[in-house]
């Protein structure tokens, strides 16, 4: 009995150290916050392993432990549909601040073509997840949709950082030809006021 307690014990932990924390992390990294959802999950784990370590009874602990449990797969859940959210805030602000480069020369057109094909896969599965989740109150039965939903947008912005060396030369390259452009319409100008001038003297 005490090993397979310890065993779940270990699972909880090692969920929490692998899985949970970096998810936080990347939460953090992107909005800057610590969702109060997850915070309430992880305070409720903490609680049940409490509560387990200070009885002596066998079905104390294993109600505890089971709920402990339940609030893991709660918290991963959570972190999944906040990570969703955050990614697709960064999806968008790459796009704002991006909209005047021309993305197209990002390797060969072939970012810009899996960009867009990682969006669409990314709202259709979160959309898939969220509609599945008001026929049930089981969240075995969405964890999964969620995960991949999750999958689909990290996909997104690992995507973008690994091409951030591409899409800033494209971004520079187009700082130069509309420097360029500026200068030979002023040039432009210039020419066009100095042959009025000229025809005039």
């Amino acid at each position: 009995m005490q090993k397979e307690k310890d065993t779940r014990l270990i699972g909880i932990y090692d969920a929490y150290l692998s899985v949970i924390s970096p998810f936080i992390i990347q939460l953090e990294t992107l909005d800057g916050e610590f969702p109060v959802e997850i915070l309430n999950e992880i305070r409720s784990i903490f609680t049940h392993l409490a509560r387990c370590s200070v009885t002596d009874k066998d079905i104390v602990y294993e109600e505890n432990i089971a709920k402990a449990e339940r609030h893991v797969k709660r918290a991963i859940l959570d972190c999944f549909k906040y990570l969703c959210v955050a990614y697709d805030e960064y999806f968008r602000r790459f796009s704002k601040i991006n909209r005047n480069v021309d993305l197209s020369f990002v390797d060969n057109g072939k970012f810009l073509h899996e960009l867009n094909r990682l969006h669409i896969e990314a709202v259709n599965n979160k959309t898939f997840a969220q509609k599945k989740e008001l026929t049930t109150e089981n969240i075995e039965d969405v964890f999964d949709d969620y995960e991949k939903a999750y999958n689909s947008y990290a996909s997104i912005y690992n995507l973008i950082q690994s091409s951030a060396k591409s899409i800033d030369f494209v971004k520079h390259k187009a700082v130069i030809k509309d420097r360029l452009n500026i200068t030979f319409g002023i040039v432009g100008v210039v020419s066009l006021i100095l042959t009025i001038i000229f025809q005039f003297i």
